[in-house]
């Protein structure tokens, strides 16, 4: 993989990869606890894809790695509401654990209330859709017709 994984005139990189590099982050993370190891940023960045072996690490990776360990951070607590991965494993060039990597990760679903205009009928496909994704996060009142 390459940088080239970035939004086009930026250096972060798209929702996709983030996302995707997360979930590999997280298999890294609990693989290098289960051989009782310890892992650098580059080394991370390399174990998930985002830098080819043989890519020389750029200054820009540090926050693109930082942002993913965030988001695999937050998804572990997310899930198991508290860290089970073992952050302090990253560590620096003298085997310092990194500070602050992921403290206070957290993803947080929130949706407005949403207080349509007009009513919906059965028949709105729109309706349907959202309700079915978030039956009760959204406030849309439904009626059998219109008026």
């Amino acid at each position: 993989m390459t940088t080239s994984t970035a939004r086009p005139g930026t250096n972060k990189l798209d929702p996709e990869v983030l996302l995707a590099r997360a979930a590999s982050c997280v298999a890294v993370m609990r693989d290098v606890a289960a051989k009782n190891q310890k892992i650098r940023f580059h080394g991370i960045g390399r174990a998930v894809g985002l830098i080819g072996q043989d890519e020389p690490w750029e200054a820009w990776h540090r926050q693109q790695v930082a942002d993913i360990c965030q988001f695999a951070a937050a998804a572990d607590v997310h899930a198991y509401g508290r860290e089970t991965l073992e952050w302090w494993r990253v560590v620096d060039r003298q085997g310092n654990p990194l500070k602050g990597v992921t403290r206070n990760s957290r993803l947080f679903l929130s949706l407005p209330t949403v207080k349509p205009a007009l009513s919906f009928n059965d028949e709105c496909p729109a309706q349907a859709a959202l309700e079915a994704l978030w039956p009760s996060r959204l406030g849309i009142v439904a009626t059998a017709g219109i008026d």
